[in-house]
């Protein structure tokens, strides 16, 4: 009997999963190929309004339980701003002279997440506030969704699914300042 209860825990043991470790760099945003032009945006650091800032997915076994979370220990909200700030600038969102029209972009990271379970799915979603002066232009939750095949649910994996999904983030929040701004 002990030996059958010595196997069994050894066959769960064997189970569990660790979990993966995703790092969190800056990297260049994809050109969209939209332009603001003659405007000055300023982007303020972003805040991480979720609940368990180190988790930022988790990956389940064939049968779609639980097998392991996905982890990061750098700063989410700064890496997603940095993003977007850099996005706006390569979208001309930087004109910042006396006569052009002063902007200020302000974000709070509501979710960021990658389950896997077949395939890699990405999700961001980020509460945005762009001002101009002490007008609000708008406020609104801007969410981004990426989604790709997974063949080993490896950490590079995620971290491509990761960075798959800011960047069609980014690429929205450059259209809606776009047009918010458009005279």
């Amino acid at each position: 009997m002990k030996q059958a209860a010595l196997m069994l825990a050894v066959f769960f043991a064997s189970c569990v999963y660790a979990p993966k470790i995703v790092h969190l760099h800056p990297f260049t945003p994809n050109a969209i190929g939209q332009k603001i032009e003659g405007i000055c945006v300023s982007v303020e650091p972003f805040s991480d309004g979720r609940e368990r800032i180190r988790e930022i997915g988790g990956n389940r076994n064939g049968m779609g339980m639980p097998a392991g979370e996905v982890r990061t220990f750098d700063d989410v909200a700064s890496w997603v701003q940095v993003h977007v700030r850099d996005a706006i600038v390569q979208a001309g969102g930087n004109a910042c002279s006396d006569a052009s029209p002063k902007y200020t972009l302000r974000g709070k990271i509501t979710k960021l997440y990658v389950d896997e379970y077949m395939y890699l799915d990405g999700r961001i979603e980020v509460q945005l506030e762009l001002v101009r002066g002490d007008t609000l232009i708008f406020n609104e939750n801007v969410v981004a969704k990426h989604r790709q095949l997974s063949h080993a649910a490896s950490d590079g994996e995620f971290t491509d699914t990761i960075y798959n999904t800011l960047d069609v983030l980014a690429d929205q929040v450059v259209l809606d300042v776009m047009n918010a701004t458009a005279t």
